[in-house]
């Protein structure tokens, strides 16, 4: 069988799996019969929705096979042998058919799985019937996902088959024909000025738990969850955003994204927003750099700028009444819309700043004067009160509060 198209190729390997219709449109440049070879060898990868989807780019329905179930494989000929242990594979096998389905229920299970090794994924082959190095690397893969070894990893044996029944039981297969499922958070309204734009989305991206915050901008189409946003990553591919941004998103590589959290939400209100080149994609600024880049883009004020660092060792603050005053007046003229910037103690970049941006100001006779934020925090984006407590006392020593007025 031919191999996989190139570019699907790249589409499963920078996305969150399973690809389910949000991630339809790179693939819109591809024929009918290349569509059809990705719902033949790659249908298990693909989510709720994308039958529909394949269909309407020109791909016949009756083409789309139905994604693999636990009983399915179980009933496939030959595989009965597999668990009873009278039977194993090995490269150079013949029975396409069996090796088939197998090749699709590791694809299943890369699917379906959060987090799964990629070579499940069958990158370049797929479930192509044929028993070669990328059918090995798959089902090491699978050992590696079930978390148990073998003697021989040059077969695809008892223990194998069990757990990859096992395995695949436990998560069901998505509806290919499914409505397309759309975020509970949508756009904002039609007619809000910049400053809405920028709570709305702000707000709608923190509240996306459970479905994505969708919004679509120039022609494209964006998607977000809270958990994106995390100092973990939540799925493995590009985190993207108007004017060319990408941020590479990969398990073991833990950073916080309070600034693209920030960045994003301002490129989604199509306000101008400063970004720099980082090889084929744009990066925003640091956050404890982004006050002052953002100060200077066309439509943005700085409202109020305080620096609190000892000019004897600028790692540290200067504390005091004075200093807890200054931050209390500048709490004091936060209003929604504004983005909030602050560095933390310690030397430049060790620790970096965090950004917010605020969506509700302090309720009056708040004690703690403490706006609510929208902001992106260990686990996810979400919104939460900061103010004195957080604040003040040398917990943070720069401060940088930013409106756009047009």
């Amino acid at each position: 069988m031919p191999r996989l198209p190139p570019q699907f190729t790249e589409l499963i390997a920078s996305l969150e799996l399973p690809l389910d219709d949000d991630f339809v449109e790179p693939l819109a440049e591809f024929s009918a019969a290349e569509l059809v070879l990705i719902a033949r060898q790659a249908v298990n990868l693909l989510g709720r929705g994308w039958g529909a989807a394949m269909v309407e780019l020109g791909a016949p329905r009756a083409a789309i096979p139905a994604p693999i179930t636990a009983e399915r494989l179980a009933a496939t000929p030959g595989f009965s042998d597999l668990l009873a242990g009278t039977r194993e594979l090995s490269p150079g096998e013949r029975d396409g058919a069996l090796i088939g389905q197998i090749q699709g229920g590791l694809q299943a299970l890369a699917g379906r799985s959060a987090g799964a090794p990629a070579a499940l994924t069958l990158p370049r082959w797929g479930a192509d019937g044929v028993f070669g190095g990328e059918m090995l690397a798959g089902s090491a893969g699978l050992r590696e996902l079930g978390g148990y070894a073998v003697e021989n990893p040059y077969v695809f044996a008892q223990a194998d088959a069990r757990a990859l029944i096992d395995l695949l039981a436990g998560r069901p297969a998505p509806d290919l024909f499914a409505a397309p499922l759309r975020g509970e958070v949508s756009a904002p309204p039609q007619g809000a000025g910049p400053v809405g734009r920028i709570v709305a989305i702000a707000e709608g991206i923190a509240g996306a738990l459970e479905q994505p915050f969708v919004i679509e901008v120039g022609g494209a189409r964006y998607s977000y969850k809270a958990r994106d946003f995390g100092v973990e990553p939540a799925f493995n591919g590009m985190l993207r955003a108007p004017g060319g941004i990408g941020y590479s998103v990969r398990s073991g590589r833990d950073y916080w994204k309070c600034n693209i959290f920030g960045g994003v939400v301002l490129a989604l209100a199509e306000v101008p927003v400063p970004t720099h080149s980082v090889g084929n994609f744009r990066h925003f600024p640091r956050a404890e750099r982004f006050g002052e880049a953002l100060a200077r883009s066309r439509g943005w004020k700085m409202i109020a700028r305080l620096d609190h660092r000892d000019p004897a060792n600028t790692e540290v603050a200067v504390t005091g009444e004075a200093q807890n005053e200054e931050i209390r007046a500048l709490l004091r003229q936060i209003q929604p819309g504004d983005v909030f910037f602050a560095d933390n103690p310690g030397p430049p970049g060790h620790d970096g700043g965090h950004t917010r941006i605020c969506v509700e100001a302090a309720a009056p006779g708040d004690p703690d004067l403490a706006p609510i934020f929208a902001q992106a925090r260990y686990d996810c984006a979400l919104v939460q009160r900061d103010g004195v407590a957080r604040l003040c006392h040398g917990r943070q020593i720069q401060f940088w509060l930013l409106r756009y007025v047009g």
